[in-house]
C-alpha cells in the first residue's frame, strides 16, 4: 500500500575544502509530527579552501579532521 503523506527530506552541503569534503551539512526533514533539522560540521583540512593548493611538503592523510560536531 502506498500512502502519500507529504513528507520530505533534503541535505544542504557547504564549505568545500577543495580536497573532496564538504565541512558543513544541514539535513532537514518533515514528518507528520513536524520538521527536524540536524546540522553537523567536520573541520577537514583546516586552513585550506578550494582556492588553496595543498603544500608538497605537508603530509596528506585521507579523511582526517581537527574538529567534528
Amino acid at each position: 500500500m502506498f500512502h502519500d503523506d507529504a513528507t520530505w527530506s533534503e541535505v544542504e552541503r557547504s564549505d568545500w575544502d577543495g580536497l573532496g569534503h564538504y565541512r558543513r551539512q544541514v539535513s532537514r526533514s518533515s514528518t507528520t509530527w513536524g520538521e527536524t533539522v540536524r546540522e553537523s560540521f567536520t573541520d577537514y583540512n583546516p586552513g585550506y579552501s578550494s582556492l588553496t593548493a595543498w603544500p608538497n611538503t605537508s603530509p596528506w592523510v585521507l579523511n582526517t579532521s581537527l574538529l567534528s560536531h
